[in-house]
Parts: C-alpha cells; sequence; structure tokens
C-alpha cells in the first residue's frame, strides 16, 4: 500500500492511537519532510484495486496528537495549538474548537495534546497541553459546542492522558520527565500515573510497591537502576491500567482492587495488547539502537509463549 510514496518520511500513528479509519478502508499516517522539523498527515487507500493516496501539507501537528475518531470513517484530527482541528478526506480542514486567547495570555504553546482520545460517550476530547516552560495543563474540547474547559494546571510536565475507554468522567494521565529550557537541567518523575476525573474531585496516583524517584543515572546507565514506569495505556474493558516498565516488562493495574500484576517480565520499552488481554507486542527498543537493532517482540499472556 505504502510503495507509492507520498512523502520521504511516512510513520504510523502513535502506539495508543489506531492508524486505520472505523469502516477500515483507510490508513493515516504522518508525513515529514526533511529538514523541516513538522509532520504532516497523509492518507492511503486500503483497496488493494484502487490505492489512492492523499497529503495534507497543512495538517501540522505537535506531539504524537492526531487520531481516527472510531465513530468517523474518514476524518483524522490534529492538533496544532491553540486551534484543534479534523481533516477529512475528501475537503479542508475543520476547526473543531480553540483555546481562550485571554487565558493563553500571551504564552507561547508548545503543545496542545500529546495522544487524542475521546470520551466513552462522545463528546468530549481530551486535551493534555503545555506551554513553553513545562507548565502543563489538561482540558476538555465539547464537540457538540467547540468549548474547552481547563480542568487543571501543573507546574511541571504531565502528559499522555486518556479517556477510559468505558467511564466518561475517568482518565489517567502521565507525570514525565523534563527538561529547564533555560538550564538544560533534566528532572525526572516523581509518581509516573494518575487517576483523575473531569469533575476536578479526584487527582491519585497509583502507588506500586517499589516504585519511587529516580533521576538520570537510571537512564545513563542503561535503565539498570530502579524501576521506569512509562507508556501506559488501557485495556479495552477499561478495568486496568497497563504499561511499561523499561527494565523489567509489562504490568497491569487493576483500578478496583488497586493491584499490579507483573505479566510480561522482560525489557521493553512501548507495549500493546489485542481487545481480549491475551495477546501482546512489544519493541524493544528504539532507545538503544546505538548498541542494538530494535526488536517487535509478541507475548502470549495464558501460555508465556515469545
Amino acid at each position: 500500500m505504502l510503495t507509492e510514496r507520498v512523502a520521504p518520511v511516512q510513520m504510523a500513528f502513535y502506539f495508543t492511537n489506531p492508524s486505520v479509519s472505523a469502516d477500515e478502508k483507510w490508513l493515516w499516517f504522518y508525513a515529514g519532510f526533511p529538514p523541516s522539523p513538522h509532520l504532516t498527515l497523509g492518507v492511503v487507500g486500503l483497496d488493494p484495486g484502487r490505492t489512492v493516496h492523499h497529503a495534507f501539507p497543512g495538517a501540522a501537528f505537535t506531539a504524537a496528537s492526531p487520531m481516527v475518531p472510531r465513530r468517523q470513517a474518514t476524518a483524522a484530527t490534529s492538533a496544532r495549538g491553540p486551534p484543534f482541528w479534523r481533516q477529512p478526506i475528501g475537503g479542508d480542514a475543520e476547526l473543531i474548537c480553540s483555546l481562550d486567547e485571554k487565558w493563553i495570555n500571551y504564552r507561547p504553546i508548545n503543545r496542545l495534546a500529546t495522544h487524542l482520545t475521546v470520551s466513552a460517550d462522545g463528546k468530549f476530547f481530551l486535551l493534555d497541553g503545555a506551554f513553553r516552560g513545562n507548565h502543563s495543563f489538561v482540558a476538555l474540547g465539547e464537540i457538540a459546542t467547540s468549548e474547552v474547559r481547563v480542568l487543571h494546571e501543573f507546574p511541571r510536565c504531565y502528559d499522555h492522558a486518556q479517556f477510559s475507554p468505558v467511564d466518561p468522567n475517568l482518565f489517567l494521565i502521565a507525570q514525565d520527565w523534563w527538561r529547564d529550557e533555560v538550564s538544560g537541567q533534566y528532572f525526572c518523575y516523581d509518581q509516573r500515573i494518575w487517576l483523575m476525573n473531569t469533575q476536578c474531585t479526584r487527582l491519585e496516583p497509583i502507588l506500586v510497591d517499589g516504585w519511587y524517584g529516580h533521576g538520570a543515572e537510571a537512564y545513563a546507565e542503561g535503565y539498570g537502576r530502579g524501576p521506569l514506569p512509562s507508556h501506559e495505556w488501557w485495556s479495552a474493558d477499561g478495568r486496568f491500567i497497563n504499561w511499561v516498565d523499561y527494565a523489567r516488562g509489562v504490568f497491569q493495574y487493576d483500578i478496583e482492587s488497586k493491584v499490579a500484576h507483573h505479566v510480561w517480565p522482560t525489557p521493553l520499552c512501548h507495549a500493546h495488547s489485542d481487545a481480549s488481554g491475551r495477546y501482546w507486542c512489544a519493541d524493544q527498543s528504539p532507545y538503544r539502537w546505538h548498541m542494538t537493532p530494535c526488536q517487535v517482540q509478541f507475548f502470549d499472556g495464558n501460555g508465556g509463549k515469545r
């Protein structure tokens, strides 16, 4: 399908966001034109007898924000703040919503969203943005009214926010590492994954035995010191939050019992599971390509076969 190229660089969407439309007729991807650092959107039709490519040079975005809404067959969304756009295949970009200019107050926006999700009732987009200087915020973009409501601001880096697939009021958000934009000093997170709700009455860390704050030396020494939880995602039934520990592999956390299980014990980077929760895939590791080739690995949770 991708033999014919529309850009020198063509990449799949980030691991939590499907690249294929709900009707399975279109494959969306990132399109890049080096040396420009910006990414835009591209799409290819999946009908083998009629492969159609489209490039959208104007659909630029930051972070890994584009998504293909599950309830729309032929539109992707992308965000390059403060406006937030929808890009149909056969038409011009459409404005979905925009942050309030008075609230922005001339602050430069580094990011409007990391990877977008829609609430389980289909009413809201979840925006997790950041201003220059590593000041973060989380907000709701109401699809019906185009209104944006800021839920909370953070004086450090929070990102990777994702709505629960079943509870329209619940989402996870991750505390992340960041560098001071003046000094370049590195700061790591203390507690990685947090649960928050849209009423702003809940902001609680997922506390797991063995988690503790770690420093830059963990990265410098090949992830060998302590746990490094990262790259989290919801299970399809909304019961579990899964994450990858760089040094120890995939864990699964039951949000009701608050118990974590070590599902796939091997060093990994990004991972994902099928809807049943039995089959898993992962990469190991894009961050070590100077030492070893990247691998894609598969795992059967029932039999333990890799």
